[in-house]
């Protein structure tokens, strides 16, 4: 009888054991999984905070001026990937193009300056990267970071959204597995607490006015803050969906129709229908979210 009774409970205490181990693994391999996208995540956050226009007044037309306009050189810019120049894959939300003073160049001669200005560019794009030794490729999203060195900038010599054109060649991917980004140029909450005074689709062009009417707000201006959210999904879901060059049925189809308003109420809908849709079909996944303030935003 004793040894009966010991063996029960030694039977029950390596079943703990054991599951005591595959929760702590489960758990390690989902901190592991997404640690990278927290990273980009914080990496993204603190350079949309440096954004700048150097935006100042000027008459609106120099040659017969009748009043004085917000005017800058730079711009700013969200649009949905992969449309209307914006570099990314269609149907992974939003990308983000804006100029920050980081310093980046290949000239060791301006290398001593640390507040040279540089182009940005966030997207999300789908596609093959070929393993470090030639191997077999792996499809997977990625989340980009563009950069153009001081040097190389666009900005000043092409007018409306073209200096976004080509940001794409200077880009390397920061963090895999993340499906979506939303971009969500707002005012405060306390102020516009729907979130759809500055943008009613998330599209914010800084440079988007033709000179004649009233001057919008955001023209030449930028956004007071940024609603930034990610969607990312761990590497044995990515592995398992990501098996061709195009991006897999059963992620597209969670992600396409929504996220089309930028409206608090259709935001928080779109989000939790999205989650559900991932749980339904056991993708595991994680959601940062966080409100950027950005610095040099004059905007009341």
């Amino acid at each position: 009888m004793a040894a009966a009774v010991f063996s029960l409970l030694l039977g029950v205490l390596v079943s703990l054991i054991s599951q005591t181990g595959n929760v702590t693994r489960t758990a390690t391999d989902k901190l592991t999984a997404f640690q990278s996208s927290r990273a980009a995540f914080d990496l993204m956050t603190a350079k949309l905070g440096q954004a700048t226009l150097n935006s100042y007044w000027d008459y609106d037309n120099p040659s017969s001026p009748t009043r004085y306009v917000r005017k800058s050189e730079l711009g700013f810019l969200v649009g949905r990937a992969g449309q209307n120049g914006m570099p990314g894959t269609a149907g992974t939300g939003c990308g983000v193009a804006f100029q920050a003073p980081a310093g980046v160049t290949s000239d060791p001669n301006l290398a001593a300056l640390p507040g040279l200005l540089n182009e940005f560019a966030y997207y999300i794009e789908y596609g093959d990267d070929p393993g470090p030794f030639g191997g077999v490729s792996r499809s997977r999203y990625r989340l980009m970071q563009a950069c153009r060195s001081t040097e190389n900038l666009q900005t000043y010599q092409k007018v409306n959204s073209g200096w976004v054109s080509g940001i794409n060649a200077s880009a390397a991917p920061i963090a895999e597995n993340i499906i979506f980004m939303a971009v969500w140029p707002r005012l405060s909450p306390n102020t516009d607490p729907e979130g759809d005074d500055l943008t009613k689709n998330f599209d914010y062009d800084s440079r988007a006015w033709s000179g004649s009417g009233s001057q919008p707000s955001s023209s030449n201006q930028l956004p007071p803050m940024l609603q930034l959210t990610i969607v990312a999904i761990d590497e044995k879901a990515a592995a398992r969906l990501c098996t061709q060059s195009s991006p897999p049925d059963d992620l597209t189809g969670a992600l396409n129709g929504r996220f089309t308003k930028s409206t608090a109420k259709d935001f928080q809908e779109d989000l939790a229908n999205l989650q559900a849709t991932l749980n339904e079909k056991r993708i595991s996944h994680r959601v940062f979210t966080t409100l950027v303030p950005i610095r040099e935003s004059k905007m009341e």
